[in-house]
């Protein structure tokens, strides 16, 4: 049986959770649950490639005339560094 656990946190804090949640091709409740549970050991790490490709997407929206090659790595940096 399960038991429903709420908790507050700011839009800021919820987009966090998802881009750490998609970068370890979970859901941010499994994200969730697995650092309360755990401790924080997360043992996935692999990053959706449609969520990589909306990130792409995204940046580039807001960072228009970057290339797109610049773009991937800056994403695949960020989900480096949110794994470690």
């Amino acid at each position: 049986m399960s038991k429903e656990i709420k908790f507050a946190v700011t839009t800021e804090e919820r987009e966090r959770l998802d881009v750490e949640a998609a970068a370890h091709g979970v859901s941010r409740a499994q994200l969730v649950r697995d650092r309360a549970l755990n401790a924080g050991n997360i043992p996935r790490m692999q990053m959706d490639p449609e969520a990589q490709d909306r990130a792409i997407r995204d940046l580039g929206k807001q960072f228009v005339g970057v290339p797109k090659e610049n773009l991937v790595r800056l994403v695949n940096a960020v989900v480096k560094a949110l794994a470690t």
